[in-house]
């Protein structure tokens, strides 16, 4: 018999072990495309693999390009990217005209900690949006209205 304990509970483990680690050890095995984890992970990349991840992301969420403008903020959570590196790799898909950003209109009225989320450029543009320039792909049949 094993004896698992944790903070909040006790557990016997009798002859059927393999249930036990299935039921607990199942976070540990998730293969969930974007998992809980991989939000909260910072990663180091280049420019050129962030801008990538920012197309492959707005193909990800959005590959019919039906929804509106998405917020920076999330995208950059949502990839782990840091603030410096996700900028300019916007900044460069914004030149490339691969993406448009709207600048924000007053970005002075807003608290240091808003303003942090927006990507910025080097002349003190706050850009509070990002939509997706390339073609869209078609609409499966069943989407269009006879």
């Amino acid at each position: 018999m094993i004896a698992v304990s944790s903070c909040s509970f006790s557990y016997n483990v009798r002859g059927n072990a393999g249930a036990f680690f299935r039921k607990f050890g199942a976070i540990f095995l998730d293969t969930r495309k974007k998992a809980w984890y991989i939000y909260s992970m910072k990663r180091t990349m280049t420019a050129s693999e962030a801008k990538k991840a920012i197309l492959d992301w707005l193909d990800d969420a959005d590959p019919f390009r039906t929804h509106g403008p998405h917020i920076p903020a999330k995208i950059r959570r949502e990839l782990g990217l840091e603030k410096a590196v996700f900028d300019q790799a916007a900044m460069e898909l914004l030149q490339a005209r691969k993406i448009y950003m709207a600048p924000h209109d007053h970005p002075l009225r807003l608290r240091p900690e808003e303003r942090e989320q927006l990507v910025a450029d080097a002349r003190g543009t706050y850009y509070c949006s990002i939509s997706d320039r390339r073609p869209a792909l078609p609409l499966p049949d069943e989407a269009i209205p006879a």
